[in-house]
């Protein structure tokens, strides 16, 4: 007779718990448990390591990834289980046959394959002098903050003549109260300190370029409008510590990692792209190294 799957199930949990306890476990040894049997259905047997990439997937979902209880762990277990007897129905059905199926799943197998050759590339360890250089050449900088006020406009006419008015010695926050379209109007235009960084580019370029109680003499038009930006002071803000942006930096350097190994891999490759033109639908091919 067969034991019921919740036994099976928690047999093989007790395996599965035993063997992360043994810390010296030989590979061998580990093998045999990722292969010990969960649950059989319809005679298809289910391993430990295949419930376990399942429940890597589930969780994968999830931002903070958490400890499961028994409750979680086997509600978990009965979707695996659930999933199994689809996934044989639609064998059943002949689905594995279809090609576009099948070409979605050597897509994700294909990513599957790559998401683990890029974690081996990135457990290699991370020399303190890199990080530490990274950090003095690119972070450890002291940065620069602007405080400004503005009139938004919906035209760039508009605004060219608020502007012959402030030169004509109108008061630039009384300006922004009557005529600004934005909710900074009930403050004379103020938007407090920032940095280029938080602004749209064309107003921080136009930003950086003025002095102290200056404003632009020509309209600057963004996705939000037209402005007339004034310069009410300037700030240096310290850099951030180290350990702030550590986690910052590993992330910077393995990206740069994987960079240079995609880079190395394409120098090596012969790759040949096919092309489509739409004048006669003939297949061209140029080639990439």
């Amino acid at each position: 007779m067969k034991k019921p799957m919740t036994q099976i199930f928690l047999v093989c949990l007790l395996i599965a718990i035993s063997s992360q306890a043994v810390l010296a476990a030989k590979q061998p040894q580990k093998q045999q448990q990722a292969s010990a049997i969960v649950a059989e259905v319809n005679g298809e047997k289910l391993t430990i390591a295949d419930f376990q990439a399942y429940i890597k997937m589930r969780m994968s979902k999830e931002k903070q990834p958490r400890k499961l209880d028994e409750k979680q762990r086997q509600k978990i277990f009965d979707e695996y289980l659930n999933r199994e007897l689809l996934y044989q129905e639609a064998i059943k059905n002949g689905l594995d046959k279809n090609a576009i199926i099948n070409a979605e799943i050597e897509n994700q197998r294909r990513n599957i394959v790559v998401s683990y050759t890029l974690q081996q590339l990135m457990q290699t360890p991370i020399k303190d002098s890199d990080m530490q250089e990274v950090y003095e050449k690119e972070l450890a900088i002291p940065g620069k903050e602007y405080k400004t006020r503005h009139i938004l406009v919906k035209t760039e006419a508009q605004a060219n003549q608020l502007i012959k008015e402030l030169d004509n010695g109108k008061n630039f926050m009384q300006l922004a109260k009557t005529y600004s379209i934005d909710a900074s109007a009930k403050k004379g235009g103020e938007l407090g300190w920032f940095s280029t960084k938080q602004m749209v580019e064309p107003f921080s370029n136009a930003t950086e370029k003025l002095s102290k109680f200056s404003y632009t003499r020509a309209p600057v038009q963004t996705r939000f409008g037209w402005h007339i930006i004034r310069l009410d002071g300037t700030r240096e803000i310290p850099p951030p510590a180290f350990d702030e942006v550590k986690k910052q930096i590993v992330a910077l350097i393995n990206n740069r990692r994987i960079s240079a190994y995609i880079g190395s891999l394409r120098k090596k490759a012969d790759v040949t792209i096919a092309t489509t033109t739409q004048e006669n639908k003939t297949n061209t091919a140029s080639t990439s190294r």
